[in-house]
């Protein structure tokens, strides 16, 4: 289990093969539950037939001892700063956090004896490299903080990591980016990936503030100028005046955005210059990192892990011959890592259905009840085509739900990404966005190259990495600066297909695919989800196995 901050998860190893993964907001339905995943473990369990009862151990992904030194150590080092907000920081440590590994055994019912703590960033590292393929593997985790630690570099062999050295606070690149993220106007630790997206509309104008905020040495190691930014005393922004001095006034939260704002052009050269610096110093790390493993591989996990444009340039500059990102690279996978590593088995991830599946039975009756109109169809793959080659948008539930933040073939909304409007309209009617994020396209494994960069590899898969855009044939799934965060399917996958009967109809092989949710909610996990996104969206019709349902 992995819980406490956010994204809370639960993997489940049964006879030392894993089962399941899935993360509490699936089941809790609010979004980035940080509480703990006792849901999603009771949900898991109850797919595969067990009780808590049959659980012989609980591996939890960190050290709630270390957690609670660390908020000490620092609230007094940095007295009188982060007074503000120590009382409160307290309470959460000396209430929930201290006693997490007894609230586990209390919600599943079993002696505390089974629950072990673990390490956060090591949990990290065997999420990374115990589900690569490789069988040796250099290892690299970054993101805000664990219990001391914001980076580590590893290696990995068979089912054993070794650590070769981490770096501690205040030198975090994680709190960094939620320092901006917070001067965005954002939610820190949940806003992230839209400075991501928001960097391609901007020129890095701030890079050399950000070298000056985020300093690397020859062997790889960084240190951050905690001056600009406010983790300690006030967290939920995560920045302070210093920012607001060198990069501007920062943006109110939740305030609407517009390509046609005064300062839309500043906050997206900021974000820019960001995304240069931590290109620079990832690559920085991987090549330190190699010098010292001499392997060709390099697995990546921990939040900073899901920016997709470091990874690309890792790719593309670093001297690994292959990268590994697996699709819950956040603290999610830090429940994962927790239990391979507290077993010391390996569970090479080839997909990401490890989630709960949807009853078509179940949502056949439901909707019935509801007054939907339920159609069983012979050829739901032909079907889908068809409506999508006539420039409609589907809804697509098949199978388990995906591990990870994002959307990768089960529980998505379709359409064709040759549509620009479509595109458009997706973004502003059926999944209300910022409107400098792009949406991403999924292409068939013998398709890929004619439409992107490069061949598909082993991050294409789970949309953890970028690439270029080599035509102007899918402008939906295109952004700014052409790249595009594109998925990669075989012939396994359970979209496969439905490019191939697509193809046939438009002559298009590009299809648009984001994760089937509403602004502000979980992805879709259960039928009872699905129905509640169909009644709010009556324009577009969904697929669940065999049943086409429309309001």
């Amino acid at each position: 289990m992995s819980g406490g901050y956010h994204d809370a998860a639960a993997a489940l190893v049964v006879d030392g093969v894993l089962v399941g993964a899935l993360q509490e907001e699936r089941i809790s339905r609010i979004k980035h539950d940080p509480g703990l995943p006792i849901g999603a473990a009771l949900a898991l369990l109850a797919q595969e037939g067990l009780s808590p009862q049959d659980v012989a151990s609980v591996f939890f992904h960190e050290d709630p001892y270390a957690h609670l030194e660390r908020v000490l150590l620092w609230s007094l080092r940095s007295f009188p700063k982060g007074l503000k907000a120590f009382p409160q920081a307290m309470r959460k440590q000396l209430g929930s956090d201290l006693w997490v590994l007894d609230s586990i055994a209390e919600g599943l019912g079993i002696p505390r004896g089974r629950i072990h703590k673990g390490e956060h960033h090591r949990s990290h590292a065997a999420s990374a490299f115990l589900c690569s393929p490789f069988e040796q593997a250099a290892i690299l985790t970054v993101d805000g903080v664990g219990e001391h630690h914001s980076t580590g570099l590893w290696q990995g062999q068979g089912a054993q990591i070794s650590c070769l050295g981490q770096l501690e606070l205040p030198h975090s690149l994680g709190l960094l980016w939620a320092g901006v993220t917070g001067w965005m106007g954002l939610a820190v630790n949940r806003g992230e990936h839209e400075v991501m997206g928001l960097a391609a509309h901007g020129q890095p104008r701030f890079s050399d503030v950000f070298e000056r905020w985020l300093t690397q040495s020859e062997d790889g190691s960084f240190e951050v100028d905690p001056a600009p930014l406010a983790w300690l005393s006030d967290p939920e922004r995560g920045f302070g005046p210093a920012m607001e001095a060198a990069l501007g006034p920062a943006r109110a939260f939740n305030a609407r955005w517009s390509l046609q704002d005064p300062d839309f052009q500043l906050r997206a050269d900021v974000a820019a210059s960001l995304q240069q610096r931590t290109n620079e110093v990832l690559l920085g790390l991987a090549t330190a990192l190699h010098e010292r493993t001499a392997s060709p591989n390099l697995c990546v996990a921990g939040g900073v892990a899901l920016n997709c444009r470091a990874i690309a340039h890792i790719q593309a500059h670093g001297p690994f011959e292959q990268v590994f990102v697996q699709p819950a690279a956040g603290d999610a996978g830090g429940a994962l890592g927790a239990v391979l590593s507290g077993l010391g088995i390996r569970a090479p991830m080839h997909h990401a259905a490890w989630g709960v599946c949807c009853d078509a039975g179940r949502a056949q009756d439901l909707a019935t009840e509801l007054g939907m109109k339920v159609e069983r169809v012979e050829d739901p793959v032909q079907r889908a085509a068809a409506h999508l080659a006539q420039g409609q948008a589907l809804a697509w539930v098949k199978g388990r739900c995906e591990w990870g933040p994002r959307g990768l073939g089960n529980r998505a909304i379709l359409a064709s990404a040759a549509d620009e409007a479509l595109g458009v309209r997706l973004s502003t009617q059926v999944k209300p966005r910022a409107p400098f994020r792009p949406f991403a396209p999924i292409v068939s494994n013998t398709s890929f190259s004619e439409h992107f960069e490069g061949r598909p590899d082993l991050c294409t898969p789970f949309m953890t990495t970028l690439r270029q855009s080599r035509n102007d044939l899918s402008p939906a799934t295109t952004h700014v600066d052409g790249s595009a965060r594109v998925q990669s399917v075989g012939p396994k996958d359970a979209l496969h297909e439905v490019l191939a009967a697509f193809e046939k109809e438009s002559g298009q092989s590009v299809l648009l695919n984001t994760s089937l949710n509403g602004p502000g909610d979980p992805a879709v996990a259960r039928e009872t989800d699905a129905l509640a996104w169909l009644m709010a969206h009556p324009g577009t019709p969904m697929l669940i196995d065999d049943l086409w349902i429309q309001t």
